[in-house]
């Protein structure tokens, strides 16, 4: 078939030439009977003119022909150049999420992990930082990005050049948790429900973190982790319980931590013997555990009749608003994941870019 349409169209452009020489003929001879010699030099003048113009004008479309070609040549080389940048970008994508296919595995050991950040009851949770020191979780630095893309230059240009809805949503983030922190401090400075017992041969006194500690269970309360009072002393209660004792190394006190879960545990109270008798707290360590217990259920009682508290409530709307955050950003490292292309110009596009000129 395709033999046959090539003749059929040769035959048909041999006809056509065969129609213009038969005309150009006709037109020759009748200049030359009517005008002679003149005639036909006009003819042959006018025939030349055509042919120049035919000329001109298929060299005109040859060269658009061609044009359109090399750009068309240009945009696909682009488009690769493109293309394999985007799947530079892709990677720390998935990097960043760290299980944008959501996949499960058999043994909970081999489970992939995201390495984005979290709100807890009543605290951030940092994405990882690759830190495997006994630091307690909460003092870690808060960071949005995992560490291994700490720095990432193509990362950096993902979020300044080609994603910047993800960038507006990490600083949200980070913004969001600035908030949070700025509420537990101004809070754990002006707290004055502590209390102070002071008996003949001890000091009790709340140390450091109490504030703290008191901080997070109001925060959680507020969220809705906790009923009512009753349940929150309760747990303040099973968690001085579970909690354990320690002599510091080199002063007369006796620390009486609080066990707040994941293996950790923090001063709460601390006992200090007046006469520096170190021997005398390690006696007493049963009977001065029960006196800080009923001193901190003192304390309770007080947070909820001064309840509620600004910072607190401030403080979980945060966590709240944070929590959805983070749940739009996980969404925003999906979607990227899943785009065939990311848009966006930068260095690296302009390095490999080809010029269609």
């Amino acid at each position: 078939m395709v033999d046959i349409g090539r003749w059929n169209t040769q035959i048909r452009i041999f006809l056509y030439l065969l129609g213009a020489a038969v005309v150009v003929l006709g037109i020759s001879a009748a200049a030359y009977q009517y005008f002679g010699s003149t005639g036909l030099t006009a003819v042959d003048l006018t025939v030349s003119a055509l042919l120049t113009v035919a000329l001109v004008i298929l060299y005109f479309r040859q060269t658009l022909l061609l044009e359109s070609q090399r750009d068309l040549l240009t945009q696909e080389l682009n488009r690769e150049a493109r293309q394999q940048h985007t799947e530079t970008l892709r990677d720390r994508v998935r990097l960043w999420h760290g299980n944008p296919d959501k996949k499960t595995a058999s043994n909970p050991i081999d489970q992939p992990q995201r390495n984005l950040p979290a709100v807890k009851d009543a605290s951030f949770e940092t994405a990882p930082t690759g830190s495997y020191s006994m630091a307690f979780p909460d003092d870690e630095p808060f960071q949005v990005i995992p560490h291994h893309l700490q720095g990432d230059r193509y990362l950096e240009d993902l979020l300044q050049n080609h994603a910047p809805n993800l960038r507006k949503k990490k600083n949200e983030i980070d913004q969001l948790h600035g908030r949070f922190v700025s509420m537990r401090d101004k809070f754990v400075r002006s707290f004055e429900e502590g209390i102070v017992r002071d008996e003949a041969m001890f000091t009790i006194e709340p140390a450091d973190y109490f504030g703290r500690w008191m901080f997070e269970f109001l925060v959680a309360y507020e969220r809705g982790k906790y009923e009512d009072f009753a349940e929150l002393r309760g747990r303040i209660q099973s968690q001085l319980e579970a909690g354990t004792t320690g002599l510091h190394p080199d002063e007369p006190r006796l620390w009486i931590r609080a066990d707040i879960g994941g293996n950790s545990s923090r001063a709460a109270y601390s006992v200090v013997h007046k006469s520096g008798n170190r021997e005398a707290l390690r006696e007493h360590q049963s009977a001065v555990k029960e006196d800080v217990i009923d001193l901190v259920q003192q304390v309770v009682d007080q947070l909820e009749e001064d309840y509620p508290y600004y910072h607190t409530e401030e403080a979980a709307a945060v966590l709240d608003e944070a929590a959805e955050a983070i749940d739009d950003l996980e969404n925003l490292l999906v979607e990227y994941d899943g785009r065939p292309i990311y848009p966006g110009d930068c260095m690296y596009l302009e390095e490999a870019r080809i010029s269609g000129s």
